[in-house]
């Protein structure tokens, strides 16, 4: 699949894809950052990209699926909530924190 391709796909089949592994979350970013250079200057919808960032999250990202991991079970949902609710939900699927505390500690 063209990297242009994969910038216009819903966010349901970019997951499906990753799951699959039939792309790796560091193409799926490169092909937005591409489209980003492409058509920013244009529109000039970023101000701050943090492009080694992202690439960084993403690598941190495939990681964890080659080990099997396609999300954090103790990542917590309600991560801004005060008192009970706070402890109530739990996500499956990875956040940016997430993924910076884990490059974090590999390092």
């Amino acid at each position: 699949m063209a990297s242009v391709d994969l910038c216009f796909l819903d966010a349901t089949e970019m997951a499906r894809l990753l799951a699959r592994r039939e792309i790796s979350a560091r193409e799926l970013v490169a092909a937005h950052l591409t489209q980003i250079e492409r058509v920013n200057p244009r529109v000039n919808a970023i101000v701050t990209l943090t492009a080694e960032q992202a690439m960084a999250d993403a690598a941190v990202a495939d990681g964890l699926t080659a080990l099997g991991q396609t999300g954090v079970a103790a990542a917590r949902a309600t991560g801004g909530a005060q008192g009970p609710a706070r402890d109530e939900g739990r996500s499956h699927d990875l956040r940016v924190s997430d993924l910076r505390g884990l490059r974090a500690g590999l390092r």
